[in-house]
């Protein structure tokens, strides 16, 4: 069981990453703009590596400054994904806590039967 909650967090990571590419053809397949979904990529890249302290910016600045879709895809995005990031990050240490406080019980029940 500590093996599957130790591999918890990278296939959030990898469902998270997975869910960036793939909003941009759920956009397009909904009639947004090419320019708003690919914004909205680039924003949800960033929110989610901001939260998870990476801090590269994925934007393409001359379009953020010339394409109102752009811009408002890219802060759409970044809404969006920082939101959902925070969350994980929040179920990662909930996670966490729950295991070390499980590992503490464990060691406190074998100390006793010792």
């Amino acid at each position: 069981m500590a093996v599957s909650r130790r591999l918890a967090p990278l296939c959030v990571l990898l469902a998270s990453l997975a869910a960036c590419t793939s909003y941009h053809d759920q956009l397009i397949a909904k009639g947004y703009p090419p320019a708003y979904a690919d914004g909205f990529s680039d924003g949800c890249q960033t929110g989610k590596q901001a939260v998870n302290g990476i801090g590269y910016e994925h934007k393409d600045a001359r379009r953020f400054a010339a394409e109102k879709p752009y811009q408002q895809g890219w802060d759409a995005g970044y809404a969006q994904c920082v939101q959902v990031a925070q969350r994980e990050e929040q179920q990662r240490f909930i996670e966490q806590v729950r295991e070390n406080r499980e590992s503490a019980e464990s060691l406190l029940l074998r100390s006793k039967t010792r």
